[in-house]
């Protein structure tokens, strides 16, 4: 009878000592666990102010601080890498969960963006502020909102101070920042270059690097169609009024499109493309051309003398040509991804069957960020809104004034082609966004935004 009573405390205790470990490590999702981002002794030479200083300046007790490591407060994903900005200089955003880490004044960064960082990793060293001798280390933390804005809040709300009786005893809502402040900013970090709609350039590179034929190219790019040699093809064309014959025509375009250093089956899937669009668009004045190029005995002209049945400059062209149900295919293409294709009904409107998007681009991503003042993006916000005509409404917090609404996913559940945004109350496409509002200020409409308090 003892031995079966203490085997069953055995098993007691060692359930409840699972139970215990299981509680200690559980965080619900509103939670984050965050450290202090210096190793060495330090301390707060201005503290969180909101509205005004929304974040604070850490510096080593002893020594210079200059050249000291910044380690990441915790786990997440690098949102934004940026340099010589004019307030903050090179900084660092990462996302955590509910939460975003800001670290600027950087000296060195080491990280890139989309980089995945653990807690104390380090990720860059102290540098000095714009306009002073002074190293520090300006350290912020935002807050996730309802509606996926991040404002900033107290960042000993988050991570233990050096001096504990800075800690506030309880945690409160960051205040709202101060009525019409526009001292913030906008970073958008992007992903891909161009519409995303239609064939990707560097993708048709990278395809044809990896041994795929042009036809094979354009069949992945534009799913359902056939590529054909068209009876009709004109021997010479009129371009802004100047007669040539359509081999100098695609390779000129070819060129100026795609490089001419791009590997020939990259460069004759470009050739078809090109005119393929000619034919279902009715002109030759829509697609880069250089005037200047000289293609006699180049692979350009190699490739588009392939796809256009000649074996001589003299011969009569035969162009192969992509059609979808018996008509040329409208085959737009642009220069990079963001991992998948887009809809052209998300772009410009109308479905078309072969350009619904979604189609996989082997190329690396090209990533980019831009940041806006809130001055910058008030004055072209209202500028365009006055140009189109249209009502909208920009309250004192910048950070709403721009809302995503939908993406496609392209990247992922947290970041695609932008195809709903609201932008001072106005619901506008992505693309129009960036081409409309931004003025093509950023390379495409697969991005994120995250607004950073003045």
């Amino acid at each position: 009878m003892q031995q079966i009573i203490s085997i069953l405390m055995s098993l007691l205790m060692t359930f409840m000592t699972m139970i215990s470990s299981f509680l200690s490590g559980y965080k619900t999702d509103n939670e984050v666990e965050l450290s202090w981002p210096v190793a060495s002794e330090s301390t707060i030479l201005a503290g969180f102010e909101a509205g005004k200083h929304n974040g604070i300046d850490i510096a080593l007790t002893k020594g210079d601080s200059e050249g000291e490591p910044i380690l990441a407060a915790g786990d997440g994903r690098v949102d934004a890498v940026v340099m010589g900005d004019g307030t903050y200089g090179n900084y660092i955003i990462i996302t955590h969960p509910k939460v975003q880490t800001i670290y600027a004044n950087c000296k060195t960064i080491n990280v890139a963006n989309g980089a995945q960082v653990t807690k104390g990793q380090i990720i860059g060293t102290i540098g000095k502020s714009a306009g002073s001798d002074k190293a520090y280390l300006f350290f912020a933390i935002q807050q996730q909102q309802d509606d996926g804005t991040y404002k900033a809040v107290n960042p000993a709300y988050y991570v233990k101070l050096p001096d504990s009786s800075a800690q506030p005893t309880q945690p409160t809502q960051p205040t709202e920042p101060v009525s019409g402040s526009t001292k913030g900013k906008f970073v958008f970090t992007v992903y891909g270059f161009g519409h995303g709609v239609g064939m990707s350039q560097l993708g048709a590179i990278a395809m044809a690097n990896s041994g795929k034929k042009y036809d094979d190219i354009l069949k992945h790019y534009y799913p359902g169609i056939n590529i054909l040699a068209d009876a009709s093809t004109p021997a010479t064309i009129v371009k802004g009024g100047v007669t040539m014959s359509l081999l100098e025509y695609l390779c000129k375009v070819v060129k100026q499109e795609i490089g001419s250093n791009s590997p020939l089956e990259a460069l004759k899937a470009q050739a078809v493309a090109a005119y393929s669009f000619t034919k279902a668009n009715k002109t030759y004045d829509g697609q880069a051309f250089d005037s200047g190029f000289r293609y006699s005995g180049s692979d350009v002209e190699k490739a588009v003398m392939a796809v256009l049945n000649m074996t001589s400059p003299s011969d009569t062209p035969k162009a192969m040509c992509c059609y979808y149900a018996g008509q040329p295919a409208n085959t737009v293409y642009f220069a990079s991804s963001a991992g998948k294709t887009t809809s052209s009904a998300t772009v410009w409107g109308g479905s078309i069957p072969y350009l619904n998007g979604g189609v996989s681009s082997p190329e690396q991503v090209p990533e980019s960020t831009k940041t806006y003042t809130s001055d910058e993006m008030k004055a072209m916000i209202t500028a365009w809104a006055a140009k189109k005509g249209k009502s909208v409404n920009l309250g004192s917090d910048p950070a709403t004034w721009i809302q995503i609404k939908e993406h496609d996913m392209a990247r992922g559940s947290k970041c695609g082609y932008v195809t709903r945004i609201t932008v001072g109350g106005v619901d506008m496409m992505g693309n129009t966004f960036r081409t409309g509002v931004l003025d093509y200020g950023i390379r495409s409409h697969c991005f994120t935004i995250t607004y950073i308090p003045g």
